[in-house]
């Protein structure tokens, strides 16, 4: 991946995180409360989805070239 699509990734995912964490506060606040931990699993895996992105292996050229056939 181009270091320029993880940065597009990364924001996007913490622009859904923002609108979908907001949309259950708003339906737990509706209903009354209580339930708050779905959250902070979101979070977490928000946090574990971008050092899944960001994350290469040594021998990984981040070029976004295509490797060539022989």
């Amino acid at each position: 991946m181009k270091k320029s699509e993880k940065i597009i990734a990364t924001i996007g995912a913490i622009i859904g995180f923002f609108i979908v964490a907001g949309l259950i506060q708003a339906a737990i606040v509706n209903n009354g409360g209580g339930g708050r931990g779905i959250i902070g699993l979101m979070f977490l895996g928000v946090i574990y989805g971008i050092r899944s992105i960001w994350k290469s292996k040594s021998n990984q050229d981040n070029s976004g070239d295509l490797p060539m056939k022989p």
